[in-house]
């Protein structure tokens, strides 16, 4: 018996019970936002649908609107349970840390989480885009980030201009390097990295120099 007929029978048994535990009895929004987060980290975000999802559940689509009305509500609740997670490891990553030292944790928090998880990360970045809900605001997103600038005795403005600053940084370079850009020069990416957070929290301190 081959190997790859070993697989696709395999295959065919975990389907088999998914469609077992995922019967329209026993879906519930739970399920659904987990098994959507699933499925965007499998074949990303550009192919999920309201039919994807059906299919990676194994039942009928019409059973999702039992609990959702659209795709748009399975995007919120995507979204939160994404945000709180993305925070959650953050805040992990910092701990008891304070100014210089909860910047850098906190840097290297978002660019691990975008390593492990670059289809999540991808999804946070775009998702104000994607949806139009009350419920979902911008703050949420940089909390953590504006609670470490908090420790800084600057002005609320220069406050938000600098995490809008680190937040294109970080994104930006994350960016370029997941599609290969730094890969042919003889300065180390990390080597940059490391100076343009350096450079960021230099740029922070005269800051609150200048305001004393």
């Amino acid at each position: 018996m081959s190997q790859a007929y070993l697989w696709f029978c395999s295959q065919r048994f975990i389907k088999f019970l998914r469609g077992c535990c995922m019967s329209r009895k026993n879906l519930t929004k739970e399920i659904i936002v987990n098994e959507a987060i699933a499925l965007i980290n499998q074949d990303g975000y550009a192919k999920f649908t309201l039919q994807a999802l059906s299919r990676h559940l194994d039942i009928k689509a019409p059973s999702l609107y039992n609990h959702f009305k659209n795709l748009d509500e399975i995007n919120v609740e995507v979204f939160k349970k994404l945000v709180n997670e993305y925070n959650a490891f953050k805040s992990a990553h910092i701990g008891d840390l304070r100014r210089e030292k909860a910047i850098w944790a906190y840097a290297n928090a978002v660019r691990e989480y975008s390593q492990t998880y670059p289809e999540q990360f991808k999804l946070i970045l775009l998702f104000p885009s994607l949806i139009n809900n009350k419920e979902i605001s911008i703050p949420v997103v940089i909390s953590i980030l504006m609670d470490i600038l908090d420790q800084y005795a600057i002005g609320e403005t220069q406050k938000y201009h600098f995490q809008r600053i680190f937040r294109s940084f970080m994104s930006g370079f994350i960016t370029y390097e997941r599609v290969g850009f730094f890969r042919n020069n003889d300065i180390s990416k990390d080597e940059s990295y490391h100076f343009a957070i350096q450079t960021f929290i230099s740029a922070l301190e005269l800051e609150e120099i200048r305001n004393r």
